[in-house]
């Protein structure tokens, strides 16, 4: 599995909604089940709520955008890859915010990634504080959209 810096934050992760005191909730798109049990584990520890999807298919049925702070999702993923994703929830004008993580790291795939609305777009192995910090400004955009 790939491996995450045991770097927790102590209290950066905003995962506490200041407007009604529930748990925000984080919609977690990768079709490595490893990966998403890893990524989950950081965020719940976090103290955010997790929805996991496997695919991109799979969180564009459940229409739960709406619902979620932010989206933690994957590029490269059979059926829908991330990038067909952002221009699904571009064309549902979605605004909830994007953080792209993909084993398939180059500027190419970076640059596209933020030209379809991604806040950010990390590398795996996921830095746990880097991606703690791109859900930390997920959560202040949503927040003040």
């Amino acid at each position: 599995m790939e491996s995450f810096r045991a770097v927790l934050p102590n209290s950066r992760s905003g995962a506490e909604n200041v407007y009604s005191g529930q748990m925000q909730l984080i919609a977690l798109i990768d079709d490595d089940a490893r990966v998403r049990n890893a990524i989950s584990r950081l965020l719940k520890s976090a103290g955010y709520a997790v929805a996991e999807y496997g695919s991109g298919a799979a969180f564009l049925t459940a229409v739960v955008e709406r619902q979620v702070l932010c989206i933690v999702l994957d590029l490269h993923m059979p059926g829908l890859n991330g990038f067909e994703v952002q221009e699904a929830l571009a064309r549902r004008s979605c605004g909830v915010p994007v953080i792209v993580v993909t084993a398939h790291s180059d500027v190419e795939h970076r640059e596209r990634a933020l030209r379809l609305g991604a806040i950010e777009c990390l590398a795996k192995p996921v830095d746990a504080g880097a991606l703690l910090d791109a859900i930390a400004e997920a959560c202040k955009r949503r927040r003040s959209a």
